[in-house]
């Protein structure tokens, strides 16, 4: 609940997410920001330790900008991911 009133009052450049967390189901959080208008365009990374299902991966790769598990090789791919992420923003901020 804490991330979801810290996004809603700030609304960070990008989000990372885990999808199991205390208290807020991580798909749950994720819906709820792509519903509103205010956050449905936040870019929201997703590195959890869940095993998956194909329609949990389904869910995220639509709903999120990158799914990384922590089971795997993850810190360069997200890297690169959120320079990509960075980049945007700033040819966005530039052209707006």
């Amino acid at each position: 609940m804490e991330a979801q009133a810290a996004v809603a009052a700030s609304l960070p450049s990008v989000v990372i997410l885990d999808l199991l967390m205390p208290g807020v189901d991580g798909f749950e959080l994720l819906e709820r920001w792509r519903a509103d208008p205010h956050t449905a365009n936040l870019p929201v990374l997703v590195l959890s330790g869940k095993d998956l299902a194909d329609a949990e991966r389904e869910v995220l790769t639509r709903l999120a900008d990158g799914v990384f598990s922590k089971s795997r090789t993850w810190n360069q791919p997200l890297l690169e991911v959120l320079q990509q992420l960075v980049a945007r923003d700033r040819r966005q901020v530039a052209v707006g």
